[in-house]
């Protein structure tokens, strides 16, 4: 059975195993500025990552606040329906054995999620009393032709 090139190594490397590889098909920080680099690269990362997830939070606060003041039961129903949503992001998170989703990823996902919700709430609202007035013709079609597609 042949060899494949990842068996094998860098064809480069194998042939003249003098030549450095350094920046051509292998790197690792060398000088303190290489290290410098490196550290704010994941700094911008990991800032990245925490400002997402905060955000999302924030939104989801913010929605819970709002129907918190305006009718308890609401913020109630608001407040269950994240469960749902972290045990599913959880699920995802942990099921994937072989290369796990990162975690801004689903944040991002999740606080997509809550900005097209809304949009679509505010969609719904507008144009569901076009649809009312025709009885329960106008009902199957507000679903069928807006609340299907948003």
């Amino acid at each position: 059975m042949a060899e494949t090139d990842s068996e094998e190594g860098d064809p480069v490397a194998v042939a003249d195993a003098q030549m450095d590889l350094y920046e051509i098909s292998t790197w690792e920080a060398r000088s303190l500025l290489d290290r410098f680099a490196v550290a704010v690269y994941w700094l911008a990362v990991r800032t990245g990552q925490a400002l997402v997830i905060l955000a999302a939070l924030a939104i989801l606060v913010a929605i819970g606040g709002l129907s918190a003041i305006a009718d308890p039961a609401i913020a109630l129903l608001t407040a269950a329906s994240v469960v749902p949503a972290l045990l599913l992001a959880g699920y995802v998170w942990q099921s994937d054995v072989t290369a796990r989703e990162p975690l801004s990823l689903l944040a991002a996902t999740f606080l997509l999620a809550v900005l097209t919700a809304g949009f679509a709430a505010v969609v719904n609202g507008l144009v569901q009393p076009a649809f009312s007035s025709l009885g329960i013709v106008g009902m199957i079609l507000f679903f069928y032709v807006v609340v299907g597609p948003v």
